[in-house]
């Protein structure tokens, strides 16, 4: 698709939200530049907050996007496009079923997406990686696991928080839970 098709398809779309009263707009992909796109067809055309997430995966150099863009980088491209709030997503709470072991890699993630702006961010794991057990798709990290480290999450400079693929009513809950603790403390 040419630069104007993903322009005007994404603009179709944004018409259709804005008319149905929406008070701000996530944009969350693969692709940083249809990203980029996308942030451009809001902000050319409307006065509304747009969050701006970018999926994650952690390999041997590291966090890279699916297209091979490093967090500093993609927050920085993010934020010159004018998002507002800037986030990561997606295989960020690496954990194995054969393991108690475990990796919660979306802190270290958040710290490095600090490095490339100073927007608000937004953070966004998913609950470990999908493995197939019994012919069930399974997500290792459990409600406790994921809330364990919400704090950190902030403290790292998340101001949303949240989960990805696999996250459940109950690690919203336990996530919930941990916040309104901290918040409870800090009054």
């Amino acid at each position: 698709m040419t630069y104007d098709e993903v322009y005007e398809g994404y603009l179709k779309q944004i018409f259709g939200l804005i008319e149905g009263g929406v008070d701000v707009l996530s944009v969350g992909g693969n692709h940083i530049e249809e990203t980029v796109i996308a942030i451009k067809a809001v902000k050319d055309h409307f006065d509304i907050p747009v969050i701006a997430s970018n999926g994650f995966y952690a390999g041997k150099k590291g966090f890279r996007t699916m297209t091979g863009v490093d967090p500093v980088a993609a927050s920085a491209r993010i934020q010159e496009a004018g998002a507002d709030v800037i986030g990561g997503s997606c295989g960020l709470m690496t954990k194995s079923l054969d393991t108690s072991e475990w990796y919660p890699s979306a802190t270290t993630l958040v710290k490095e997406m600090r490095q490339g702006c100073n927007r608000y961010l937004s953070i966004q794991p998913d609950a470990g990686l999908a493995q197939l057990l019994n012919g069930k798709t399974v997500y290792p990290a459990s409600p406790g696991e994921m809330a364990s480290e919400v704090l950190n999450w902030i403290d790292a400079g998340a101001r949303i928080v949240g989960g990805c693929c696999g996250t459940s009513l109950e690690h919203y809950r336990k996530i919930s839970a941990v916040i309104r603790e901290r918040r409870a403390k800090n009054l």
